[in-house]
């Protein structure tokens, strides 16, 4: 999958809720392949209520899955 495609199709959940745009660094890690069962392997969550096995709202989220209400902000550097 491309970068471009990787950048528009997902957005990071920060741990205080909020979501902002993919890094360069976090779309090269996105792109990467992995194993099912690598530990390694990026956290991609179904909705934005979805909390990670340790009980923290943060992880990739597709934007399709976006809550209306939320504003993504724009943390490119």
């Amino acid at each position: 999958m491309t970068s471009n495609k990787k950048r528009n199709d997902f957005v990071y959940v920060n741990i205080d809720g909020t979501i902002r745009e993919l890094t360069n660094d976090e779309i090269e890690y996105l792109s990467e392949d992995f194993h099912p069962n690598d530990g390694a392997r990026p956290y991609i969550k179904s909705s934005y209520e979805q909390l990670t096995p340790d009980n923290k709202v943060s992880g990739f989220l597709s934007r399709k899955n976006i809550p209306n209400n939320m504003e993504v902000e724009n943390d490119e550097k």
